[in-house]
């Protein structure tokens, strides 16, 4: 790691990370709330026609359509009326203290720059859920309203789990999955400077990506390099 990167993470640490701010609350807090919106949304749901069955692998596919289109635009674009705020957090905070030589966390307290803040998680509950609710309710009926809004809540799981497997030491167990080693590395390559506003915005999986040419694929030696290596 350079001695400026260091620098820039001992900084943010210092100075915009919370004097008691907990990763592992933050981390608990997200799964804990977004894992029991899924379940009470799904809880909800009786006898399921074959069409909303099939909102839930069309939700899969929407949601990483939506994270594609909000990664590469507001968050490395900054917009006028969008994304100030956003571009900041993700541009300008998150691609610095992370790149593409150093993509790991030192401990629990860099949780702050990896996961949506919980007032993010709020607003999908309050916002979110409820709108998603609504839309699929008029469009096919109550079950489709709420599998249309538990699979929102699926997609956010998943984004922050994949995101923050993403973070991880290269040879981490989790790196023992297919999918999280590609991904991972993936996504590295999304930290790169020369690709991060152009290249690899998919996080939970790279389909849009090569679908709209913006994937660079993780060389074969790199990926067996993560195959490799010690795995704690």
């Amino acid at each position: 790691m350079s001695y400026q990167i260091e620098q820039y993470r001992q900084n943010y640490r210092d100075q915009v990370i919370p004097r008691h701010y907990s990763g592992v609350l933050h981390l608990t807090f997200t799964l804990t709330s977004l894992s029991a919106t899924a379940i009470f949304l799904f809880s909800r749901v009786q006898q399921p026609g074959w069409l909303d069955l099939l909102l839930i692998p069309l939700m899969l596919l929407l949601g990483e359509l939506a994270v594609y289109g909000i990664h590469k635009f507001p968050l490395h674009r900054p917009m006028r009326l969008v994304s100030r705020f956003t571009f900041k957090i993700h541009s300008l905070q998150h691609h610095r203290f992370f790149t593409d030589a150093c993509v790991t966390w030192r401990d629990t307290r860099d949780f702050h720059i990896m996961l949506f803040p919980p007032f993010a998680i709020i607003g999908y509950i309050l916002v979110g859920a409820p709108l998603l609710y609504g839309i699929f309710w008029a469009l096919m009926g109550p079950n489709a309203g709420w599998i249309g809004a538990g699979m929102g809540a699926v997609y956010f799981l998943l984004y922050e789990l994949v995101h923050f497997c993403s973070h991880l030491p290269e040879d981490h167990w989790v790196m023992r999955i297919g999918w999280m080693r590609y991904q991972r590395e993936f996504h590295r390559l999304h930290h790169d400077p020369r690709y991060m506003a152009s290249h690899n915005f998919g996080v939970v999986y790279p389909l849009w990506d090569f679908v709209f040419k913006s994937a660079v694929k993780p060389a074969p030696a790199s990926l067996s390099r993560l195959t490799t290596s010690k795995v704690r």
